[in-house]
């Protein structure tokens, strides 16, 4: 229970013993109980001296490991009585080096005189009490902003889900009596308290900022007749948000450093909060997708968890496949692009209300999207597609990206259908047919369209008829043909994409690639050969394999042309 006298001391802004173990966040815990807890902290050292006494002042605080009465508890009693003698503080023992806790008749003696003993836990630091004390003691506008911080710091993990950046913000601002700002990772306004002309400061700050060879040295620029005192917080090693204090010719001092630092270290939780959520939110949007375009959930069941995350499937929506890959972003990693493109789309779908679903794969992103986007007029689709083009090439994105978009359908059942119109339409974009690289798939040559309606039987024959001989040949001989013919469609015959794809040598790949013509009787370099091989596979991927074969087996089945009969087993 808190006595008069300590209500006194905390009232006139002075260091307590109670406030080392209640509200400095050291570990400190009071062996003693609540003896002393109410005396006055006027300094602090540290020493395992056999006699520490003629080192210290009254009213200090003692840290020690216990080394000179760890085996002689009767020795640790006498440095008790002379500790008492000079009216110390606090006898502080650092566990874990020579007494993993200190002896009950130590602690007794203690109580008996009076005097609090803390223990600091194994694997802490003596010198963050020395710091501490040390601080507090320095000065009293530094003590009570880090009686605030600790008092904030317990109250942290029930208050930051309600405390935005303004919030937060406005109490430092007072705190140290600046104008401040909060900058994005380029620069722009978050939010600002007490600012005259944000934005032109906000400028100004950002341009001095980013010439600093290293901006942590200091924290502090200079712009003209100002004075800033800044920190960054950086997560996985990008910088999300620059705080900025205002301070004139205000020179700086360990009050609003600590200020700033509490007010950066605020933020970062709440970003990683933020995070957090948004993981879950992509992962919950990837698994979504994922089952719809798998076409295997009970359509009952996924029209209702779409619905949950705002995406209602009775009404037309489209599947877009947006594709950075290729040689267009040269020196970047593939994750780091899909990141990129992720982060995108999130924030353009995201500040214009419209609900989505979105899932990697490979080097492209699906995002299914409403098919008709009200705030865009007329051609929303191809709109609203043209605008997540151009917002992914901006800042800080950078991105060339190609895209591929389905047909407008509804309900829960699309998703293969929609999925396959969308590889298509994307292969068309990558091969230029758009000069703005984006193709929907009604824009295609109607046998692409008229391949989605065919039966399966009819399917089976297009796939038999065109490439059949390769499924056979590659169960037959345990090659690899089928697969090396889709990589070469996939990569638009580009020589080395293909190689590295497929793990093999370009001699090894031209080997397969004349192995293909022959079986097929088709000529690689034309065009209308090009088009039915690709349909052909489109159709394979429709109607399985499994299907083709069996057909292939079976009476009746003329082969598309004739291919020779002995071939040398492939490389």
């Amino acid at each position: 229970m808190h006595t008069q006298r300590d209500r006194v001391v905390a009232a006139s802004g002075v260091l307590t013993v109670r406030e080392l173990v209640e509200d400095s966040g050291l570990g400190l815990t009071a062996a003693t109980g609540g003896v002393g807890l109410g005396r006055v902290v006027k300094g602090v050292h540290f020493s395992d001296a056999d006699d520490p006494v003629p080192y210290l002042t009254s009213e200090s605080v003692l840290i020690s490991t216990g080394r000179t009465w760890c085996d002689d508890p009767a020795m640790g009693l006498w440095i008790l009585d002379r500790l008492a003698s000079i009216d110390t503080a606090a006898l502080i023992v650092a566990l874990g080096h020579f007494v993993d806790e200190v002896p009950r008749d130590v602690v007794e003696r203690a109580q008996q005189l009076k005097l609090p003993i803390l223990t600091l836990p194994a694997g802490a630091l003596t010198r963050s009490v020395l710091s501490y004390v040390y601080n507090v003691l320095a000065s009293a506008d530094l003590h009570r902003l880090r009686r605030t911080v600790a008092m904030q710091n317990d109250l942290l993990d029930l208050l930051i889900a309600e405390a935005g950046p303004d919030e937060l913000l406005a109490k430092v601002a007072n705190l140290i009596g600046m104008p401040m700002l909060l900058l994005d990772g380029v620069g722009a306004v978050i939010t600002g308290s007490g600012v005259k002309d944000p934005r032109r400061i906000a400028r100004e700050v950002w341009a001095a900022w980013s010439e600093l060879t290293d901006p942590t040295a200091l924290g502090i620029i200079e712009v003209g007749a100002s004075r800033y005192f800044c920190r960054e917080v950086v997560l996985y090693g990008k910088l999300e948000v620059l705080v900025v204090a205002s301070a004139a010719q205000t020179s700086s001092t360990e009050f609003v450093d600590t200020a700033l630092s509490f007010l950066q270290r605020l933020i970062t939780l709440d970003l990683l909060k933020q995070r957090d959520e948004i993981v879950a939110t992509r992962r919950l949007r990837r698994r979504l997708l994922r089952d719809l375009l798998d076409g295997g959930s009970a359509p009952e069941e996924l029209t209702a968890l779409v619905a949950d995350h705002g995406v209602d499937l009775d009404r037309p929506w489209r599947l877009a496949i947006c594709d950075f890959g290729g040689a267009r972003h040269k020196g970047r990693r593939a994750v780091d692009l899909e990141d990129a493109l992720v982060e995108a789309v999130d924030t353009y779908c995201g500040d214009r209300l419209i609900a989505f679903l979105s899932r990697p794969r490979a080097t492209s992103l699906a995002v299914l999207l409403p098919d008709g986007y009200a705030p865009v007029g007329d051609g929303a689709a191809r709109d609203l597609l043209l605008g997540i083009k151009t917002f992914a090439a901006g800042e800080p994105y950078r991105l060339e990206i190609a895209v591929g978009a389905s047909g407008a359908h509804s309900g829960p059942g699309a998703g293969p259908k929609a999925l396959q119109e969308a590889v298509d339409a994307l292969a068309a974009a990558q091969r230029g047919i758009d000069a703005r690289g984006i193709v929907l798939f009604e824009e295609l040559s109607g046998r692409f369209r008229l391949l989605q309606g065919q039966s399966g039987g009819a399917l089976a024959d297009i796939a038999r008829r065109s490439i059949a001989p390769l499924l056979e040949y590659d169960a037959r001989r345990h090659t690899h043909l089928l697969e090396t013919l889709r990589t070469l469609l996939d990569n638009h015959f580009a020589m080395q994409p293909t190689a590295e794809a497929l793990f093999v040598h370009r001699n090894t790949l031209q080997k397969r690639m004349r192995r293909i013509e022959t079986l097929l009787g088709v000529d690689l370099t034309d065009i209308d050969d090009l088009m039915e091989l690709y349909l052909g596979l489109r159709a394979l991927q429709l109607v399985g394999e499994a299907k083709v074969l069996e057909q292939e087996k079976g009476p009746g089945g003329p082969a598309r042309r004739q291919s020779r009969p002995a071939l040398s087993p492939e490389e």
